[in-house]
């Protein structure tokens, strides 16, 4: 028994002496080694990608013979099937490489653009088919010995689905409206990002064509961003999920819950050292339209909600707050950052005393386009374009005269010794009148315009008017076409343009997109620069008086040198009205004003 088995064991021996080495084993010294790519690495070429080719590198060793007499073979398998081989022979080092295509498309199909100098469209006789795929390489010495190295690898050739997105508005039956933008998110193989981004449609319905792994599951995330539409803030309640199958090219439609929100601020009135004794006008201004939302005060609080998704200037209302003895300062809000804001309005005590007026020209009509600031090039406060109504507050609560600016008039400074002003301001010889039907609009010499028939065309300026029958005017950003009414414009070089229609009915069409746009009586409407959606809104010259306070006067200034109009000057910068003044010390003063002009010019001329 025990010879027997020491036979068989002998036998053995004696087999695994003389039988062929196994081909996945190495001969010897002779050893071949696959460095790239590594096993189970996944090679990956995009829907878009062009064509590329990847090295399959590795090294040859051995001690028998040169290295420049061994053969290495390259076998790409895909189970029994051979999809192509490549022979070469080792550098000096022993290193090889061969070039394999990731995908099977022909190198001619694709223009060199695709690749900077056309790098990436090295030839390759084949290319490497989708799915699991085994390399093989062997290196064969003359003595006929060889050595064999195995790699297996995962080859992805990516196809698109279609993927259909229902957008539904939370706790609300109507689908989410058109224009909400879309985005689809995912990282193929955990690495290569894909964002693809879709708007909806009238019915809140958007359809993706993304990327679908062929030998993987594609996990995509689909969200909304928030975005404001119409005033309405729109994002996604949490973002919604799907997984696409290897191979897909259709999906079931995804829902996509988003919430709606609509803007609030909450504000605490208070004065330094200061009880407030009554409640106070909180008015919030939507920038840049002028459209204005009020609430009261209770207990020194207010909240202004349901606003539209804007930034806002938030302000109490000036006279309210005079009349306690204090002034407000305009806040800015943006509600696109933050749509539920908490803020607060420090009111800062002032002059009690609030002075009212009226500016005329010469005929007892009302100004609507007239700037008053303590100096010329001050900041300023606006009159009504309505009624040219001005209330003097707040920075100008304290000061004794103000002057007076309108384009098309001689500027004047006039004394504050009343709580109700009634100024008259005299008209420049170049401001002429155009025909407008029984009226006619005015153009001061600061407006650039050309007038043809019925038709206005300004390049920049200010102009107002009243008078019957169809009138157009064409501004760099838009055209309006006036029946009869009365109306006021203003439009400068990158400045807001405003139209302020007092009365009568006015088409407005914006250039840009085309669209057109009604404006009735008491109405106003921005657009130009800075305005992206012009809708018209209430004309209130609390509101105007607000957007437009602390800015400087952007009209030329005209001065009227007649001794009386330079004696008037000089008294109101005193605060001295000529009307509390004798008729002979009216005359003195005139004479002497006149005197120094006169001997001024004297001087100069010699």
């Amino acid at each position: 028994m025990k010879t027997r088995i020491l036979f068989g064991l002998t036998a053995l021996v004696f087999w695994f002496a003389v039988s062929p080495v196994s081909i996945h084993a190495q001969e010897n010294t002779l050893k071949v080694t696959i460095a790239r790519p590594g096993e189970g690495e996944i090679l990956y070429n995009g829907r878009d990608a062009p064509y590329v080719t990847v090295p399959i590198m590795g090294w040859v060793t051995t001690d028998r013979v040169d290295l420049k007499l061994v053969q290495v073979k390259l076998e790409v398998l895909q189970g029994a099937r051979t999809v192509g081989s490549l022979t070469t022979t080792p550098a000096a080092d022993g290193k090889y490489s061969f070039d394999v295509a990731v995908d099977e498309h022909n190198p001619e199909d694709h223009v060199v653009s695709e690749c900077a100098a056309g790098a990436c469209h090295f030839y390759a006789p084949f290319g490497f088919p989708a799915g699991a795929v085994q390399l093989r390489v062997t290196a064969t010495d003359p003595a006929g010995h060889q050595a064999v190295a195995d790699r297996s690898i995962v080859v992805e050739h990516p196809g698109s689905a279609n993927v259909p997105v229902q957008v539904i508005i939370a706790e609300e039956s109507n689908p989410a409206p058109k224009g909400l933008t879309i985005t689809a998110l995912t990282r193929l193989y955990e690495w290569r990002e894909r964002k693809y981004i879709a708007s909806t449609d009238a019915d809140g319905r958007t359809l993706f064509n993304v990327e679908a792994l062929g030998q993987a599951s594609t996990r995509y995330v689909f969200r909304l961003d928030p975005i404001v539409i119409d005033g309405v803030q729109y994002a996604s309640r949490e973002p919604a999920q799907l997984t696409l199958p290897p191979g897909a090219s259709t999906a079931e439609p995804v829902k996509l819950i988003v919430q709606s929100l609509r803007g609030q601020i909450n504000a605490t009135v208070t004065a330094q050292n200061h009880t407030l004794q009554n409640s106070l006008t909180v008015r919030a201004i939507e920038l840049p339209s002028g459209m204005a939302y009020t609430s009261r005060t209770v207990d020194g609080k207010v909240a202004l909600s349901n606003l539209p998704i804007a930034k806002y200037l938030l302000d109490v209302d000036g006279a309210e707050a005079a009349s306690q003895g204090l002034q407000s300062q305009a806040r800015t809000i943006d509600l696109t950052t933050s749509p539920i804001t908490f803020t607060a309005l420090q009111l800062v005590t002032a002059s009690p005393r609030l002075r009212r007026g009226i500016v005329r020209d010469s005929e007892g009509n009302p100004l609507p386009l007239v700037w008053l600031a303590a100096d010329e090039q001050g900041k300023s406060i606006r009159t009504a374009p309505t009624n040219g109504e001005f209330v003097s507050s707040g920075f100008l609560a304290s000061v004794n005269s103000l002057w007076v600016i309108a384009p098309g008039y001689f500027r004047r400074s006039v004394a504050l010794d009343s709580n109700r002003l009634d100024i008259e301001l005299t008209r420049e010889p170049e401001t002429r009148d155009v025909s407008w039907g029984t009226g006619a609009i005015t153009l001061p010499p600061e407006t650039l315009a050309t007038v043809t028939g019925n038709r206005l065309t300004l390049r920049r300026g200010w102009l107002w008017g009243k008078g019957t029958g169809a009138f157009t005017i064409a501004t760099p950003d838009a055209e309006i076409e006036l029946a009869s009414g009365k109306f006021a414009l203003e439009s400068l070089l990158d400045m807001t343009s405003w139209l302020y229609l007092i009365d009568g009915q006015a088409k407005v069409t914006i250039l840009d997109d085309k669209t057109e746009t009604t404006m009735t009586s008491g109405q106003m409407m921005a657009f130009g620069f800075g305005v992206t959606h012009p809708i018209p809104v209430a004309l209130d010259g609390n509101v105007v008086r607000i957007l437009h306070a602390g800015e400087s006067s952007p009209v030329r200034i005209a001065t009227d040198t007649s001794p009386l109009a330079r004696a008037q000057d000089e008294l109101a910068r005193r605060g001295i009205s000529l009307k509390y003044l004798s008729i002979a010390t009216v005359v003195l003063i005139v004479l002497i004003v006149g005197g120094l002009v006169v001997r001024r010019r004297r001087f100069w001329s010699a």
